[in-house]
């Protein structure tokens, strides 16, 4: 996965405009080279939702891709509390990598 997919995702809810692009680099460098999905999934998380990283679309695109990976990777998973995680960790106030690692595993079953 590349910043520029994405970017893609994004396109589908709003236009891509990338307005923090560091933090979704920030992200991709944390987990270059990772095998651990979770891990690579709440550092893109935390990017996109916390870093506002597109002007429109932060937290459709941050749950479509929490479907990509759940999917990808074979996992059961509540769709309905993949919505309410999003927003969960949208308002935390002090949002850290455990906690919103702790929202996304919610969501499986």
């Amino acid at each position: 996965m590349k910043i520029s997919d994405i970017v893609e995702v994004n396109k589908i809810f709003s236009d891509g405009n990338l307005l923090n692009k560091s933090s979704i680099e920030f992200a991709f460098s944390n987990i270059e080279g990772s095998k651990d999905w979770q891990y690579s999934l709440t550092h893109l998380v935390k990017a996109i939702i916390c870093g506002h990283v597109f002007l429109n679309g932060n937290k459709r695109t941050a749950a479509t891709l929490i479907l990509y990976f759940f999917n990808k990777n074979n996992v059961l998973y509540n769709k309905n509390l993949v919505i309410k995680t999003v927003i969960n960790i949208a308002k935390m106030k002090k949002p850290d990598f455990k906690k919103i690692q702790r929202e996304i595993k919610k969501c499986l079953i």
